[in-house]
């Protein structure tokens, strides 16, 4: 007999014993249902759920509805299972489910808490089942009583599940070696809740507990000024003197010989639940603030600023012209001072050599103003418009940069300075043209920061330090008058913000907290705001936002997405890319020659991170519903999604050596965690919960552990950790240095690559797999660092792209790994260089194939 089971938290779906949704054709019956599941005894009147859900019909239409929502819902559950009882009964005026017969998630929720008492592990598995608020994704037209409902019944569940994980956090603090999973709850609270300080005072304790002082006492800092500017308050008193006693014990540390490793840092006892109980009443902010402020701790010291209405306005879009050539263009637009002319990056259409081009705007001609057979990029122009800096890349990725100087537009060469570590960097002049400012690495296992050379002398000198556990600070942006210098900091793969450093004292300010992804990045020409590129909206639109922080405006939906700009010093004038970005899966048979189409995935979505089960089965992240969401495609059935993560950034999907599980990266609201889900969908599991950025899992052979890479010990290692274990603890395998990863199907092996340097190394797997043993072997030298995750491993071969960084251009190649024959086995022209791809059971390889057009456009601004 089937069980019905009914999703309520965060969507409303009607589902089988064995996940199979139930496609009901109106959203009002999935409403009737829910309603139903919600009340005393699962029943109502006919009446009651006509004026609920048809509230604007005569009374006998409203019972035709009635009628017409119980026949559908009677009639797809006797599709689903032919033999199963009724859903649904009526009662004379009454509505009635079936109460043996179906289960409803809050319902599993509320039992599991109630159950859990005082038990963490038990606790812990019943905040999971909150998986987002209830109904929060699901609408239903004309229904205003309906949505009053369930407003009502969300606020108190949130109420519940914040309870729930308070007592989570508390458990959990009082446990020795539980510190991730007090992080992973507290992270959680804050995402529900996100002015809870009971929640913030738990969460600087464990940053002392994890020996961050500092990060503790930033926290603070944040959390005061947030309160101050949003509701016009001081923290409770228990903050405040948590912060004292934290302030102290540090002064004392640092006076003090240094500790032993056996000696635990000092920190205040956490509050007793009566304590928190009797803690004084805090004004709320909304839900959608509420989520916002969660990427505090996307980094120690990072704290959502919220949105705050802003009184200057952003500049509105005049007009908008194409920037039309005949070139295959590459981007990276340089806009003159005076905003007449324009550099770009791009290559003629019977050439592979990628250099610069210079454009009068206005005029059809570009003109060619490089030649050097290596690669031309990302080009700057003096305050005075006579000169360029760009950036000079080795064929390859072979050598740091260099920083060449040119007078425009046929003076000669000069090389005015090298990268230390990055192949690639973005260029922009100070204000008096006496200096440049840049970002590279100090070394490739280095976060990258921003740099200023100073061009008569060479002299090099850091202008910004970001956290080791970041991607870094690029693309230095100075402020028309010169004073200040914006710039991006990637706080994780897929997490960017902006940030303001005021070259008069070397303040930092961090302008937007948004947790999504940022390309391009502009002054208007006031000097009184950013205009920059983000994902924020849904789309990659062109937003603009106040030096002083505030709410970012909207100047320009992404129709296509909008990536790298550039703006005029003296006119409200800018240049941006417009990119159309569409991959599909192509299938490489061994022996069949070029790769064709893979059936059933002829779209004009984005499909990318293909893996391939043991059974042929294929998950994948495609952009298909509207976002990334996971989808599973298995043998002679059309693709279905299986994650339904409002907002969520997921990349890299591995499926468990047994095909029932499927692990993968996932970032929201800043943080860039690793995540297990079941085959058949449902609630992820998330695995690690802190600040560093996590990539590339693998399962082990026998799949009880999974290997990752991460840099949160400063540089990039490799880790693994049992997703199966009461207590998650990742563990270090390999020592500084590998990045990407893949593991051999019978574990012998770890095929990695360092971050920034070409080709792919191994060294084979200690016995109980938990560290690197014997030699290191560079198995291949040119795959490019801008390749790095189009690589993959079996028992016999290792297939990898081999093309120069910046070209499309190149091969596929099949490394025998028997008897070391390197064999071409594909061109890899339209291979998308920011996606795996993946080996099929009998050797195929499925190949995400990308399809790029970039286009510039000139935009006239206006205040």
């Amino acid at each position: 007999m089937t069980s019905w089971q009914l999703k309520l938290f965060s969507d409303c779906e009607l589902l089988t014993t064995d996940g199979t949704a139930v496609a009901l054709s109106t959203r009002k019956s999935l409403a009737m249902l829910a309603y139903l599941a919600r009340q005393p005894g699962r029943r109502a009147k006919r009446q009651r759920l006509a004026l609920m859900l048809w509230e604007d019909a005569e009374p006998e239409q409203g019972r035709l509805h009635v009628r017409k929502a119980l026949w559908l819902v009677r009639t797809e559950a006797a599709k689903a299972d032919p033999a199963s009882p009724p859903l649904i009964e009526s009662d004379g005026d009454w509505v009635v489910l079936t109460t043996a017969a179906l289960k409803t998630d809050v319902e599993h929720f509320l039992a599991a808490v109630e159950a859990a008492g005082d038990d963490p592990a038990a606790m812990e598995a019943a905040c999971d089942l909150y998986t987002g608020d209830f109904l929060a994704d699901f609408a239903v037209r004309n229904a205003p009583a309906f949505d009053d409902w369930a407003t009502g019944e969300r606020q108190r569940l949130r109420e519940q599940a914040i309870a729930a994980l308070t007592r989570l956090v508390d458990l959990l603090l009082a446990q020795p070696g539980a510190a991730e999973a007090a992080m992973r709850a507290t992270v959680r609270l804050l995402g529900i809740d996100a002015l809870q300080e009971h929640a913030h005072r738990a969460m600087m304790r464990l940053h002392v507990r994890q020996g961050r002082p500092a990060a503790a006492l930033s926290h603070y800092h944040q959390l005061r000024e947030t309160l101050q500017r949003e509701l016009a308050v001081e923290p409770e008193a228990e903050t405040r003197a948590l912060f004292g006693e934290i302030s102290q014990s540090r002064r004392t540390r640092e006076v003090r010989p240094a500790r032993t490793g056996d000696e635990p840092f000092p920190f205040p006892t956490p509050p007793s639940v009566a304590e928190q109980a009797n803690s004084s009443p805090r004004l709320k902010m909304s839900w959608r603030q509420g989520a916002a402020l969660l990427a505090l701790l996307a980094a120690p010291f990072a704290l959502w600023q919220i949105a705050a209405h802003s009184e200057e306005t952003a500049p509105a879009v005049e007009r908008v012209f194409p920037v039309a050539t005949n070139l295959v263009m590459s981007g990276r637009p340089a806009l003159s001072p005076d905003g007449s002319r324009l550099v770009f990056t791009a290559r003629r259409s019977d050439t592979t050599n990628v250099d610069l081009f210079l454009l009068t705007l206005g005029d059809a001609n570009p003109l060619r103003i490089t030649t050097h057979p290596a690669i031309d990029d990302s080009a700057a122009w003096s305050p005075d418009g006579t000169t360029l800096a760009f950036a000079r890349v080795a064929p390859g990725g072979t050598a740091p940069c260099q920083i060449v100087i040119k007078t425009v537009p046929a003076g000669g060469e000069r090389v005015a300075g090298e990268c230390r570590s990055s192949i690639n960097t973005r260029l922009a002049w100070s204000r008096d043209g006496a200096h440049l400012y840049y970002n590279d690495q100090d070394n490739s296992d280095a976060a990258p920061r921003i740099f200023r050379l100073t061009l008569e002398t060479g002299a090099v000198r850091p202008l910004t330090t970001a956290p080791a556990q970041s991607f870094g600070d690029r693309q230095a942006t100075p402020s028309p008058d010169g004073r200040y210098l914006a710039f991006l900091r990637d706080l994780a793969g897929r997490s960017t913000d902006l940030y303001l450093l005021d070259l008069t004292d070397d303040t930092l300010t961090r302008i937007t907290s948004e947790g999504g992804v940022i390309n391009g990045l502009g002054w208007n020409e006031r000097g009184d705001g950013l205009i920059y590129t983000s994902d924020r909206g849904g789309d990659v639109g062109l937003w603009w936002i106040s030096t002083k922080g505030g709410t970012a405006q909207r100047l320009s939906a992404g129709v296509m997405d909008y990536r790298n700009l550039s703006s005029a010093r003296d006119r409200s004038r800018l240049v941006v890319e417009a990119v159309q970005d569409r991959s599909v899966f192509y299938l490489l048979e061994p022996g069949k020659g070029a790769p064709s189409p893979l059936a059933g995935f002829e779209t004009k979505a984005r499909d990318l991170y293909p893996d391939v089960a043991a059974d042929g089965s294929l998950v994948f992240v495609s952009t298909r519903s509207g976002e990334e969401q996971l989808w599973v495609a298995e043998k002679d059935r059309s693709p279905r999604q299986i994650s339904r993560l409002g907002g969520w950034r997921i990349s890299d999907p591995r499926w468990s050596p047994d095909g029932r599980r499927i692990a993968f990266i996932a970032s929201q609201s800043g943080l860039t965690d690793l995540y297990i889900m079941e085959r058949s969908g449902g609630a992820p599991r998330r695995l690690t919960s802190d600040a560093a950025d996590d990539a590339a899992p693998a399962w082990s052979p026998d799949g009880r552990h999974l290997y990752f890479g991460s840099r949160r010990s400063g540089a990039s290692r490799i880790w693994r950790l049992d997703p199966f274990a009461a207590e998650l603890r990742p563990e270090a395998v390999s020592p500084d240095g590998p990045g990407d990863m893949r593991i051999d199907p019978e574990g012998r092996w770890i095929y990695y690559l360092y971050p920034g340097k070409p080709g792919i190394w191994r060294r084979a797997l200690s016995r109980d797999g938990g560290r690197l043993v014997g030699a290191e072997e560079q198995l291949v030298t040119d795959l490019a660092p801008s390749d790095w995750q189009n690589w993959a491993v079996n028992r016999a071969s290792l297939f990898y792209a081999a093309r120069p960084a910046g070209v499309g251009k190149g091969e596929i190649k099949r490394l025998d790994l028997r008897t070391g024959k390197l064999e071409t086995v594909a061109d890899a022209d339209e291979l998308h260089r920011q996606s795996n791809f993946a080996i099929a059971p009998d050797g195929s390889l499925v190949i995400p194939s990308r399809t790029v057009e970039i286009n510039l456009f000139g935009m006239e601004l206006r205040r």
